[in-house]
């Protein structure tokens, strides 16, 4: 009865922890250039739609990896999250979003230059959205930020460098942050950094000093 009880036991322990094991999804190597939809190429109707896709359940820190994956699976290279059906705190852990393919323009041009307007468009390379929740990431302060914790770090290459800031919150936040600090610029491009090495924090908002 007694060798029961711990087997037993011994099965609650080994499921519970399973169940709290947070396993990250790898992201796909084709599906690092997926990103959300640009407000230019919304507006231009050159994209082609490819499907929608509706995630459930999932690990805040996996959403966006998922549909990431999912889009470049289904031969899509940007999403437009539409609704999002539950979170976690402040992330969510369930969306449904629609996946298009979207011509790319080359980098490699010369001639291609950058106007920043007040309705966030540019000729060449177009300006990139935040994915809803990662408008309020922003640099770790390490005064101010006094209870925070590494959660990752990710690379981050843009070529147009008015990107890097949103793209460094979006990445930020598909990893389950809401603080980031650069550790290492790779490349710039005049004197600004369009790929750089970040890591990832989560801070508790709310003993946090905002001024």
């Amino acid at each position: 009865m007694k060798k029961i009880s711990y087997l037993i036991l011994g099965g609650i322990i080994a499921a519970t922890l399973s169940g709290c094991a947070s396993h990250k999804i790898a992201v796909i190597p084709g599906s690092l250039d997926v990103i959300p939809m640009t407000p230019t190429e919304i507006a231009s109707g050159q994209c082609k739609w490819v499907g929608t896709d509706t995630i459930q359940k999932e690990q805040p820190a996996n959403v966006y990896r998922k549909l990431r994956n999912d889009t470049y699976q289904r031969g899509g290279n940007r999403y437009r999250v539409t609704s999002i059906l539950s979170t976690q705190g402040s992330l969510p852990t369930g969306l449904v979003a629609e996946l298009y393919q979207c011509p790319v323009a080359s980098t490699d041009s010369g001639n291609t230059t950058d106007s920043d307007t007040s309705s966030g468009t540019q000729t060449g390379n177009a300006l990139i959205q935040y994915i809803p929740g990662a408008e309020s990431v922003q640099p770790v302060r390490f005064r101010a930020d006094q209870h925070c914790k590494i959660v990752g770090s990710s690379v981050v290459r843009d070529d147009n460098p008015k990107n890097m800031e949103v793209k460094l919150a979006n990445e930020s936040y598909m990893l389950g942050g809401n603080r980031y600090h650069i550790t290492k610029i790779l490349k710039t491009k005049d004197a600004q950094p369009v790929s750089v090495i970040s890591d990832v924090y989560r801070c508790k908002l709310s003993d946090m000093n905002m001024e």
